[in-house]
């Protein structure tokens, strides 16, 4: 039994691990985007805005608060609300799309079962 992490199977894109698991799961965020742990303020400000019905001043105020990636995904509700974030629609939105981010950022482990 060889357990493995999805970066491991990005690491050669043309190899046959990498197409054998190559579904939407395992591609969600793209084996050469940066990882959401990676991301700087720019990018969290610009996920946020291609969010449908986040309007636009949500990625203004995670930009001027600093926040990356690393912390996107530690906020909650009462982070998004110290940061200026009020409207309850959006804190429920939001909340539900870094829920996604976490989902999709955590390491992967699969087993692959090989006979000789």
């Amino acid at each position: 039994i060889m357990a493995t992490k999805r970066s491991s199977l990005c690491a050669v894109e043309d190899s046959v691990l990498a197409q054998q698991f190559d579904d939407a799961k395992w591609t969600e965020q793209g084996c050469n985007a940066p990882r959401v742990k990676e991301w700087t303020s720019d990018d969290v400000s610009a996920w946020a805005e291609s969010i449908e019905g986040i309007q636009e001043d949500v990625g203004a105020a995670l930009k001027e608060n600093g926040i990356n990636g690393c912390e996107l995904l530690a906020l909650d509700m009462e982070g998004l609300k110290m940061i200026g974030i009020e409207r309850a629609g959006t804190l429920c939105l939001l909340m539900k799309e870094i829920k996604m981010l976490q989902q999709a950022s955590s390491d992967t482990v699969t087993l692959i079962e090989h006979s000789a």
